[in-house]
């Protein structure tokens, strides 16, 4: 169940094949249809909200819509530290404490650390994750699971505040078009201190416009690499 994998994990806790069929459970369309609500159809998403009033703000699937280049370009770029930290300006500080090589479990697992300035008025918020990316190149499906962990050399402080986030991204290529993919998100975060009532107009906006942000970003990025031939094998379509 979500509710079990969407809490703080421990250190040595490694993401299962277990929380990624639940993920992929959350975020099927009968799931949608019966739990979710749809907040905005955005030039680039469908970002929907669970209609459980208790998770306001917590919890939601945003459903990016198709874009021209392929799944396995689209998620390595989009899970590359590197790339996180230079196309979101909210990030005052990115460390990565445990490389996928070093894990223990010998599956992949990274954790970073990062520090996010928030808006005026609100203390920043910090975020400790581990990360595990799993993929079907032959299906055209790739996924990562981000979940907030503990960890020895962090450990939480009085300020700034530590939020609670698990995401679940899933990207994969188009049924009959493997130059261009699809992207589903589902996010769970839960920003503490006070600020979930106060907050959950802004925390809604917020979702659709990183939506938006993110697609724009995305497709920059790739078109560039692209075009400097760091990407081999093909002729890339603009759009679809």
């Amino acid at each position: 169940a979500m509710s079990d994998i969407t809490v703080e994990g421990q250190k040595d806790e490694p993401l299962h094949e277990g929380m990624f069929q639940a993920c992929r459970t959350r975020i099927s369309d009968a799931v949608i249809e019966k739990d979710f609500k749809l907040l905005k159809d955005s030039k680039y998403a469908l970002t929907y909200k669970d209609k459980d009033k208790s998770l306001a703000i917590r919890t939601f699937v945003q459903k990016r819509k198709a874009m021209g280049f392929p799944a396995k370009e689209a998620f390595e770029m989009q899970t590359d530290p590197a790339y996180e930290q230079s196309c979101d300006s909210a990030i005052k500080d990115y460390e990565v404490l445990q490389s996928a090589a070093a894990d223990p479990h010998e599956q992949g697992h990274t954790v970073s650390y990062q520090l996010y300035s928030m808006p005026m008025g609100i203390d920043n918020r910090e975020f400790l994750t581990m990360k595990r990316t799993v993929a079907d190149e032959q299906a055209g499906v790739y996924e990562m699971i981000s979940r907030s962990c503990a960890w020895p050399s962090k450990p939480a402080q009085k300020k700034p505040f530590r939020a609670t986030v698990f995401r679940y991204t899933r990207i994969e290529s188009v049924p009959g078009n493997p130059d261009a993919h699809i992207c589903t998100m589902l996010t769970y975060t839960d920003l503490k201190g006070g600020l979930q009532q106060k907050m959950a107009g802004q925390m809604e906006k917020a979702m659709i416009s990183r939506a938006d942000d993110e697609a724009k970003a995305l497709t920059k990025s790739l078109a560039e690499a692209m075009n400097k031939g760091k990407k081999k094998g093909g002729v890339w379509p603009k759009s679809v």
